[in-house]
């Protein structure tokens, strides 16, 4: 993307996104043919150098190795070349999971050395986020507030805390929200003392999806809802 005039930046969520195509072991395996032919080229230049200190006549092992070190270096030039030109070795393929499903993204890198770095990373990120979920306690539950529902089929969604303090001057009043496919609904549960519902009001026509206080410029108080 560094030639690119446009460029595009966003956020994917790490249990979100999964390889879907194992290309790694590929690399790994072109990357030991290439570091073994190294190793072979400059073995036989130390024999050639050391078959001219003999004495009787030599010509045909220095011939021999001459077309060993040849052949050698045309292989290690080709594995050189495939880490920077072939596609399955410079390429990650992605699966990304979304509200309209599974999509696929496919990553470009200008060599294989780049390609294996991110992947890496990637994985150890993956790896870090998995070992630090399995440690955090689950939250203890602490009681069910039974919510007045405009019609059977809404399950939670999304919930956020409102700005400033509630009437009485204690903690925020939380907007909670269930939603399907086709509606949904919204709310106001009071947290201080027993949590009661001060208010419930539906929504046609739009599944809650994410939800967030903003602040007004003035003294009034919005909040925006994205719904879809």
């Amino acid at each position: 993307m560094d030639n690119n005039r446009f460029k595009l930046l966003f956020k994917i969520s790490l249990d979100d996104i999964e390889i879907s195509k194992d290309s790694l072991s590929l690399l790994q395996t072109t990357e030991l043919k290439l570091q073994i032919a190294q190793e072979d080229v400059n073995i036989l230049n130390k024999m050639i150098e050391l078959s001219k200190l003999l004495k009787n006549e030599h010509n045909s092992l220095i011939t021999m190795l001459d077309n060993m070190r040849t052949e050698r270096m045309q292989e290690l030039r080709k594995f050189q070349e495939q880490l920077t030109s072939d596609p399955e070795l410079t390429t990650v393929y992605l699966q990304v999971t979304t509200i309209n499903g599974i999509e696929s993204v496919t990553i470009h890198f200008s060599n294989a050395d780049k390609r294996a770095l991110w992947e890496n990373a990637l994985m150890e990120a993956k790896n870090a986020l998995m070992n630090s979920l399995q440690n955090d306690q689950a939250p203890s539950h602490l009681r069910s507030i039974v919510t007045h529902r405009t019609r059977p089929g809404l399950t939670f969604s999304v919930a956020t805390a409102t700005l400033g303090k509630s009437i009485e001057g204690g903690a925020p009043n939380v907007w909670v929200c269930t939603a399907d496919k086709f509606s949904g609904q919204i709310a106001v549960v009071n947290v201080n003392g027993e949590p009661t519902i001060e208010s419930s009001t539906g929504i046609g026509n739009a599944s809650i999806v994410a939800i967030c206080a903003v602040p007004s410029p003035r003294s009034l108080l919005l909040f925006d809802i994205s719904v879809v």
